[in-house]
C-alpha cells in the first residue's frame, strides 16, 4: 500500500469512528486551554528550579563549602556533606518533570531526550548563575532576618545560617599571636589558629579586614586551619 492509499485508509477509519460514536470531535477551545495549561505548568516548574537551584547556590556561598574542592580531596568531601541533599532532590525532581511536560511540544518531541534534557540543564545552571549575581537570595535573606518575609523567613533563617563544619568563610577582624579572628558570614566571631602545617600562598599576607575561606577543624569558637585563601582569587596572585 502507497503512501496516498495509507492517509486515506487512515481518513476513512476517523471517519467511521466519529459516526459510530467510537471518537467524538472536541472543541478547539479544549485544546487551546490544554495548551495554556502546559504552558502554565512548564512556566511554574521553571520558576521552581531556578529559585531552589540559585537557593542552593546562595547557600553553599554563605557556608563556603563551595569552594571545598580548592582545598582537595578533603575539601571536596566537605562540600558533599555540606550538600542540602534534600533540596537537591528536589531539584532533581522538578528537571525531571519540566522535561516530561516540555516533551509534549513538536519540536522537543522529535528530538532525543538527552537534549531536551540538556537543554533543561543548561538553562537551569545560567538561570541560576545569573540569579545569584544579583545578589536576589542575598537581600532576602536579610529581609528574613528581620522577619519581613513572612513564613519563607524560617526557611531562610535555618539553611541561611548553616554552615559547612571544616569550612568557614569571613572577614579578619585582627590578627593574633596564634593567627586571627574570625567574622564569619555566619555573624560569629571564631579564633583560627595558623600553624607551619597550613597550608597558603607563599606569598600570601594575611591582614585585618581581608576576606578569607578557611577549611580546618572546627572546635567550638576555634578553628585549627589546614589551608587558608582569599576569598578574591585575584588576590591571592598579588
Amino acid at each position: 500500500m502507497n503512501e496516498p492509499e495509507k492517509k486515506s485508509t487512515i481518513q476513512k477509519n476517523v471517519l467511521e469512528a466519529i459516526r459510530s460514536g467510537r471518537a467524538a470531535m472536541r472543541p478547539r477551545w479544549h485544546f487551546v486551554l490544554g495548551a495554556v495549561a502546559l504552558a502554565v505548568g512548564v512556566v511554574i516548574l521553571l520558576l521552581a528550579l531556578l529559585s531552589l537551584s540559585s537557593f542552593i547556590v546562595f547557600f553553599l556561598n554563605r557556608s563556603g563549602a563551595i569552594v571545598g574542592p580548592q582545598f582537595g580531596p578533603s575539601g571536596l568531601l566537605a562540600l558533599l556533606r555540606a550538600l542540602p541533599w534534600l533540596l537537591v532532590a528536589l531539584c532533581v525532581l522538578f528537571a525531571v518533570l519540566l522535561e516530561l511536560l516540555i516533551r509534549h511540544y513538536a519540536l522537543a518531541y522529535r528530538r532525543p531526550l538527552v537534549y531536551s534534557m540538556l537543554a533543561v540543564v543548561i538553562l537551569t545552571a545560567v538561570g541560576a548563575a545569573l540569579i545569584a549575581h544579583a545578589h536576589l537570595h542575598d537581600r532576602l535573606y536579610h529581609r528574613a532576618r528581620a522577619n519581613r518575609l513572612g513564613f519563607a523567613s524560617g526557611f531562610y533563617r535555618r539553611f541561611g545560617a548553616s554552615r559547612a563544619p571544616s569550612i568557614q568563610s569571613g572577614r579578619i577582624r585582627q590578627l593574633t599571636a596564634q593567627g586571627f579572628l574570625l567574622d564569619t558570614a555566619q555573624g560569629t566571631t571564631i579564633a583560627v589558629m595558623v600553624t607551619p602545617r597550613t597550608r597558603r600562598r607563599s606569598n600570601l599576607q594575611l591582614a585585618p579586614a581581608e576576606q578569607v575561606f578557611v577549611f580546618g577543624r572546627l572546635m567550638g569558637n576555634s578553628m585549627l586551619a589546614f589551608a587558608v585563601r582569599l576569598a578574591d582569587s585575584d588576590d591571592e596572585s598579588k
